[in-house]
């Protein structure tokens, strides 16, 4: 008797690890979400007419500083879509932050992040932080308010911003799933703001 029982509850232990482990490793999600932002922008157009792309690249420098499973959704995103505008180039990660680059550079920080996330219910609070310049130069973002410097007259855009993300999700999602729902709002954003 013993042993049936423990055969059962090695069972039924099994089944459990089965149904649940997808849900931390493998990203799916089919849920309804109300996602709010508020964000600010201030930009810096020195030399070029309003819409013209300043330095267009052939490669763009991109650094994503956060927590790791979130960073590495962020991250993939934001290559993907902005590999796909023209003016940026090939996205080159950049591992560790600096200051300047050699070549456009974007650099997101996840200042805040506090997400709640079960199978069926989810929800976030996220500060994004954003430094972009097409001459490389962010030393900016360290200046608060943002304070920039133009010290020749080529040509470049530098942008500072900040995002406040909330998010609702109700319905059925893995936490990378959820996590990458997240990243596309937020990569959203940016890639607006930056084509804007």
């Amino acid at each position: 008797m013993k042993q049936k029982r423990l055969i059962l509850i090695v069972i039924i232990t099994l089944s459990v690890v089965a149904l649940v482990a997808p849900f931390g490793w493998v990203s799916f999600r089919a849920a309804y979400s109300r996602t709010g932002r508020d964000s600010t922008m201030v930009t810096s157009n020195v030399g070029a007419q309003p819409g013209q792309i300043k330095n267009p690249a052939e490669t763009t420098g991109l650094h994503v500083a956060g927590e790791e499973l979130f960073q590495r959704s962020l991250q993939a995103d934001l290559i993907r879509r902005l590999q796909q505008v023209p003016g940026f180039g090939q996205i080159q990660p950049i591992s560790d932050p600096v200051d300047q680059a050699e070549f456009p550079y974007l650099f997101v920080e996840i200042a805040r992040k506090d997400i709640f996330w079960t199978p069926a219910y989810g929800r976030a609070e996220l500060e994004i932080k954003i430094a972009y310049a097409s001459n490389g130069d962010i030393s900016f973002r360290h200046s608060e308010p943002t304070a920039f410097h133009n010290e020749n007259e080529a040509p470049s855009i530098k942008r500072s911003g900040k995002y406040k993300f909330t998010d609702v999700s109700w319905g059925i999602m893995s936490l990378p799933g959820y996590h990458d729902y997240l990243a596309s709002q937020v990569a959203t954003a940016i890639l607006a703001d930056l084509q804007d």
